[in-house]
């Protein structure tokens, strides 16, 4: 290994390594605006330069890799200068816009003129002005403020596998920008205002709320899906105003919902003091009245002969689910909850894979049952990753086009209803067994299927299987693992969804949200209780749920905003977010991960674990006399500790009957309408998409519908 001196500090280091690299190992900071360490080393900006003795100019840190009997000098008189005049040429069109920036105070060329430029610009005359870019709700482009680093656009290169995003023109020519699109926003937009070390790309969303020294930030975890990513909430006066992603782990990146889907914390529209039914209206009562009206009504109807439901949403913590689990078990004598929200017959099941880093390494991947970059954006970054930088491949069986496709070798794209057929057909393609039968009518055709078949054999694959695969998709899949010596890694919907599972909160006699639904339509429930759900928004069978909850003798919502399923509840019970109350999280790997509190809860709102202890020391059989979520979570963490059961729903070959006609259609919101509380975020609802509507071919000419005619539909 070459040994080195820098800044008379020897060390010695691997063959390969960078001299910023080598000087960061002793504590030596060199300053750069185009190295980022998770993007390729670009030698762009030029800030990095540094001494090596006996060569003859300056050399670059971030590219230069360090030889055997260097002398590094990283602060010579030769380097200082040298920064100096870097940083004149930098601000010569740089507006001097730092009092109204909202990049002052976390800028990187304001520190560095600070600490390495001069104190005064000398040239006088007019600079060079680009005007504003309003690039939709989220982004604000100044193309003014931009150094050219090209951070922004290796993103979208690099990470991304394309954006519509580059760099265009030469020289001082040189602009940054989309080339085509009015409205920029891409799932990760919020990583390039991130990368940015100036203020060239801001968002919308903080423009003019507040400096950023002003604001005390709490690490937290996203709550909008389970891949866990860590965030850092900026709050002042008890308002979340930004967020921050400054942890490397699970992943350096995160999406557009867990960057500026936050919106919903600080709405108007909040409920905050709880509310009873008077006829057709909502009066505001105490939770005193409020409490005694819930305990008295579930009484009665349990004295009755009803039996009485609980429903919580994916997104809460474990202690949520513990203690109204408790409440509900214990308490009232109910076995009736459930979380799984998207119509699942599924229970989550363990992986051995742990991190993203270990799916990284993947040699090769199947995805079916979703679109993962809708779901899990993160990881369908990761798999992107494993692809681009490392050679993966990839196979998708999914029915519609996704950020993914353009990683993927095959696509196979089946229609609609047709993705376990076509999952049994490539299992019985990778056992050498007959399979054209299983893909009549399915879209897909043998080649495909073939190079499907012949890949997932030729490398060890990690399999993929989605929310969206029934018991029998995910029973395929164990077998094609089984087979492939492959590893699973299923996905959930929801944040907590595990979490959720290990705490209990479900029915050990079988009842899904469907069959919990089923008897309140039937009558069996009189009384339901649900936290955090829209099922109107959120279940894929809107006349099911209209039915239950119409036949309902007590409805009780939980909720931070009066949704229609609230419409229908005799009792609004306020909800914290999840900025105001701590707590457990179990993410895609089965790590727990601790929520913490950022903000004070708004109004008389409360956490659910809270919710049903009152309820319970109401009843008479209080369930503890916890004062702290922190209290709660010693419980958890016991829970935690147990190895969660792996519930298969159905055994080798099984069958669940199913009723009816057909099933509920599967629907998928847009990108920007899936996470929490996602309808009140205001710049999420200005990206929404025009409404539309897929209909197989076939039945379209069956029903007579023509090209280009106009068709009045019912929902």
């Amino acid at each position: 290994m070459p040994k080195v001196v820098i800044d008379g500090i020897e060390l010695e280091v691997p063959a390969g390594t960078t001299i910023l690299k080598a000087a960061a190992k002793v504590g030596i900071d060199i300053p750069a605006f185009c190295y980022h360490p998770y993007l390729k080393p670009a030698g762009i900006c030029r800030m990095c330069l540094v001494e090596v003795k006996g060569n003859p100019r300056l050399l670059p840190a971030c590219i230069t890799e360090v030889q055997d009997g260097w002398e590094i000098y990283t602060n010579s008189d030769a380097v200082k200068e040298a920064r100096k005049w870097l940083l004149e040429f930098l601000i010569v069109n740089h507006p001097l816009d730092c009092p109204i920036c909202d990049q002052a105070g976390d800028c990187e060329l304001q520190d560095f003129v600070f600490k390495y430029g001069e104190p005064e610009q000398r040239l006088r005359d007019e600079s060079f002005k680009y005007p504003t870019r309003y690039l939709g709700p989220l982004i604000v482009h100044q193309m003014s403020r931009c150094i050219l680093c090209r951070r922004c656009v290796r993103f979208g290169e690099e990470v991304m596998g394309g954006a519509d995003w580059g760099a265009y023109e030469r020289g001082h020519e040189t602009v940054v920008g989309p080339y085509e699109s009015e409205i920029f926003a891409d799932r990760y937009t919020f990583n390039m205002e991130a990368l940015c070390p100036v203020g060239a790309i801001t968002t919308n969303i903080y423009r003019y709320k507040t400096r950023i020294w002003k604001l005390d930030f709490t690490p937290s975890v996203c709550a909008h899906c389970e891949v866990g990513c860590w965030l850092d909430l900026g709050e002042r006066d008890n308002q979340l105003l930004k967020v921050k992603h400054t942890a490397v782990y699970p992943s350096p990146w995160i999406c557009d919902r867990g960057g500026y889907g936050f919106e919903f914390v600080n709405h108007s529209e909040r409920i905050l003091v709880p509310l009873k039914r008077e006829g057709n209206k909502m009066k505001a009562v105490s939770w005193k009245e409020a409490l005694g009206l819930v305990v008295g009504k579930i009484k009665e109807l349990v004295a009755q002969g009803g039996k009485v439901a609980a429903l919580a949403s994916p997104h809460l913590t474990c202690e949520d689910y513990l203690l109204l689990g408790r409440f509900m078990k214990e308490v009232v004598g109910s076995d009736l909850v459930d979380y799984r929200l998207y119509g699942g017959l599924s229970h989550p099941e363990k992986t051995s894979l742990k991190s993203l880093d270990d799916v990284v390494k993947g040699e090769a991947f199947l995805v079916v049952g979703e679109d993962v970059s809708l779901h899990h954006p993160v990881l369908a970054l990761t798999i992107g990753e494993a692809c681009s930088d490392n050679g993966a491949s990839l196979y998708l069986l999914v029915t519609a086009d996704s950020f993914l496709c353009k990683f993927a070798q095959v696509n196979t794209n089946p229609l609609p209803g047709y993705e376990e057929r076509v999952l049994e057909a490539l299992l019985a393609a990778v056992e050498g067994k007959d399979y054209e039968a299983l893909l009549e009518g399915s879209g897909v055709d043998k080649e495909a299927l073939e190079k499907v078949a012949q890949g997932l054999k030729e490398k060890k694959p990690v399999l993929v299987g989605g929310n969206r695969l029934f018991p029998k998709g995910r029973e395929l899949l164990r077998k094609l693992g089984e087979v492939l010596g492959g590893e699973l890694l299923f996905l959930d919907w929801g944040s907590n969804a595990k979490g959720a599972f290990q705490m209990g909160f479900w029915s050990s006699q079988g009842g899904s949200v469907e069959e919990i639904l089923k008897q309140c339509a039937s009558g069996e429930v009189k009384a339901l209780f649900v936290s955090s759900m829209d099922l109107f928004r959120d279940y894929p069978n809107g006349a099911l749920v209209k039915e239950a909850l119409s036949n309902l003798d007590f409805l009780v919502v939980h909720d931070m905003f009066f949704t229609e399923t609230a419409s229908y509840s005799d009792c609004f019970i306020p909800a914290t977010s999840f900025a105001e109350d701590g707590g457990t999280v179990v993410n895609l790997f089965w790590e727990p991960q601790n929520r913490k509190r950022a903000l004070r809860p708004w109004g008389e709102s409360l956490p659910l674990w809270k919710v049903a202890l009152h309820l319970s020391k109401e009843w008479g059989e209080p369930l503890g006399d916890f004062q702290d979520v922190k209290e709660v979570s010693q419980l958890v963490s016991q829970e935690l500790s147990k190895e969660p059961s792996q519930v298969h729903q159905l055994s080798s070959g099984g069958q669940v009957p199913l009723e009816g006609e057909g099933l509920p259609a599967l629907f998928e919101y847009p990108f920007y309408k899936v996470g929490v509380a996602i309808d009140y975020c205001n710049a999420f609802v200005q990206l929404e998409p025009e409404p539309r509507v897929t209909l197989n071919a076939e039945y379209a000419e069956e029903v007579g519908f023509k090209e280009g005619e106009k068709v009045a539909m019912e929902v």
